[in-house]
C-alpha cells in the first residue's frame, strides 16, 4: 500500500511497490502483513481491492472475535494514535452531521455506549442515501432484506460513512462476505470511485449494522471542512494538526 510506495519513493525508485519479504523485513516489529491473492477484474478496476482483500483478511487472518479492526485506505496516513473511545464524547459530530440524530440523544448518552457489537463507528462521508434509488435493493438481497426497509432518513444518519472503519472483529467476518458479494452486483450496475462505498453500506443496511458516524476521524479537503476534523482544538493531542487520533486521507 502507500507505505511501501513512501519506502519505494524515499529510495529513489520510480512508484515500485516493495517485495512482500521485503515489505515484512521492513514493517514495525510489532506488525503483522497478511497478503492476499489477485483477485479477477481488480487490474481493470483496482477498487475491487478493498473489499475482496478484507474478505481474505477476515476469513484468513488471525483474528479472535474481540479484537477491534480499523479499516482505513491506502492512502491514509496517520497523525496520532487512533483512540477513539478515550475521546468519543468531544470526536461525535463536531460540526458536519444533521442537527437531529440519534433519536435526540446526547453526545454524552451516545458516548458511553462506545463501540459495540453490531454497531461500528466510521467517518461521516457525504455519500448519503443515494444507493436506495441507484441499486434494485430487492434484486441485490431478495424480497425480505433489512435494506429495503431503510429510510433515506436512516441512510444518512447510519450508512452514510468510509474508511476509518472501526468494528469488532466479529462483525467483520459477517460483514465481509456480504461486502463482497454485493460489491461485485454493484459493478454490474455502475463502476464508480464510490463503488465500494455503496457496496459497504447496503452490506450493513442488509445486516443492521447501524454506524456511529463520527465526522473527525478524517483531514481531507481544507476548503470545505465541515465534517472533518479540522475544527478540533489541538491541544488534547499533543498539539497535531487537525487532532490525534485523526488520519489524512
Amino acid at each position: 500500500g502507500g507505505g511501501k510506495r513512501y519506502k519505494a519513493h524515499a529510495a529513489g525508485l520510480q512508484d515500485t511497490v516493495l517485495a512482500l519479504e521485503e515489505a515484512r523485513r521492513t514493517a514495525h516489529p510489532h506488525a503483522e502483513i497478511h497478503s492476499a491473492p489477485i483477485f479477477e477484474g481488480a487490474t481493470e478496476f483496482p477498487w475491487l481491492n478493498k473489499p475482496l482483500g478484507i474478505e481474505h483478511f477476515a476469513k484468513h487472518g488471525k483474528l479472535g472475535d474481540d479484537e477491534v479492526v480499523v479499516v482505513i485506505d491506502a492512502d491514509m496516513l496517520f497523525m496520532d494514535t487512533l483512540d477513539v473511545a478515550k475521546h468519543l464524547e468531544r470526536l461525535l459530530c463536531t460540526g458536519g452531521c444533521p442537527g437531529k440524530r440519534w433519536g435526540g440523544m446526547s453526545a454524552r448518552e451516545v458516548a458511553e455506549g462506545g463501540l459495540r457489537r453490531g454497531r461500528p463507528l466510521a467517518q461521516l462521508y457525504g455519500i448519503g442515501g443515494g444507493w436506495l434509488t441507484k441499486f434494485d435493493l430487492k434484486a441485490v438481497f431478495g424480497r425480505h432484506s433489512k435494506a429495503a426497509a431503510v429510510t433515506r432518513d436512516e441512510a444518512v444518519q447510519y450508512f452514510s460513512v468510509g474508511p476509518p472503519y472501526v468494528m469488532y472483529a466479529s462483525d467483520l467476518k459477517l460483514l465481509a462476505p456480504v461486502w463482497a458479494e454485493v460489491m461485485g452486483k454493484v459493478l454490474q450496475t455502475e463502476k464508480d470511485i464510490l463503488s465500494d462505498m455503496w457496496a459497504y453500506a447496503m452490506a450493513s443496511a442488509h445486516l443492521g449494522f447501524r454506524h456511529l458516524a463520527i465526522d473527525s476521524m478524517m483531514l481531507s479537503n481544507p476548503k470545505y471542512p465541515a465534517g472533518e476534523a479540522w475544527t478540533l482544538d489541538p491541544s488534547p493531542w499533543g498539539g497535531a494538526p487537525g487532532g490525534g487520533g485523526a488520519t489524512c486521507g
